[in-house]
């Protein structure tokens, strides 16, 4: 009588693998984010601990009223709204203290992303760096703080 009854039973359609699915997309990201924003924090010199619980805090709550919002819609936008809002507010607070070479979502940062070290140092061929010896300076790579100077 039992293997009849389990015999019976039919697996799935509990959940809907296709938002299970996207939910799983948009949830992992998060994850490194977090990992990024603490170790960003300790490097910027801020509170990393106070950044990092900001943004598990607010993703964790988003994700949990996602999974119990009765539209899926709706607590994805939602969720996704509250990880953008948390990632833009961190990425101004940390864009305030650093200097303009290390600022990160800028139209330079972003458009320096899509283009080769090859092809920005291609540009800089053309300079020639030269001591008070009159010896000729090697040009410094791109985005270092050797290429923008020191910080005072």
């Amino acid at each position: 009588m039992p293997d009849l009854l389990l015999s019976a039973v039919e697996y799935s359609g509990y959940i809907s693998i296709v938002k299970f699915l996207v939910f799983l997309v948009l949830f992992f990201p998060w994850l490194p984010l977090l990992s990024w924003v603490y170790a960003d924090a300790k490097a910027v010199g801020t509170k990393e601990v106070f950044w990092t619980a900001i943004v598990f805090g607010l993703g964790a709550a988003a994700a949990i009223i996602w999974l119990v919002m009765p539209v899926f819609i709706i607590g994805m936008l939602f969720y996704l709204i509250v990880i953008g809002a948390a990632s833009v507010s961190y990425v101004m607070h940390r864009n305030a203290r650093v200097p303009d070479f290390d600022r990160v979502l800028t139209a330079e940062h972003l458009k320096g992303l899509f283009t080769s070290e090859e092809k920005k140092f291609e540009t800089l061929k053309s300079f020639i760096f030269i001591t008070a010896n009159n010896n000729e300076v090697p040009v410094p790579q791109p985005q270092t703080p050797d290429f923008f100077g020191y910080k005072v």
